[in-house]
């Protein structure tokens, strides 16, 4: 995984390519938590660290030294997350 930002997921694959998936089109993205140390812009939290540990239900799942918070993917302007390896996607496919 290498970053989210305009309500996509940018994935870089296996073969070494980037590819984008509308976060609408992302059913979950499980993160190795140990591994998966994140920073995410909100629009109404400002700037928030953590450990992210999924992305469902359509919002960031993020482990913080406070507790367990999930950011609504709506509310968020753009996420780097540091570990790009061991992530699994499930991406809707329509058609």
């Amino acid at each position: 995984m290498a970053k989210y930002r305009n309500h996509a997921f940018e994935v870089r694959t296996d073969d070494g390519k980037n590819t984008t998936y509308p976060a609408n089109n992302v059913k979950r993205i499980q993160f190795d938590a140990r591994e998966s140390p994140a920073k995410l812009v909100t629009r109404t939290n400002r700037a928030q660290e953590g450990t992210v540990a999924a992305f469902e239900n359509g919002g960031f799942v993020l482990v913080q030294p406070s507790g367990t918070r999930t950011f609504p993917a709506i509310f968020v302007d753009q996420a780097e997350f540091v570990a790009d390896r061991g992530q699994s996607i499930e991406v809707i496919s329509h058609g």
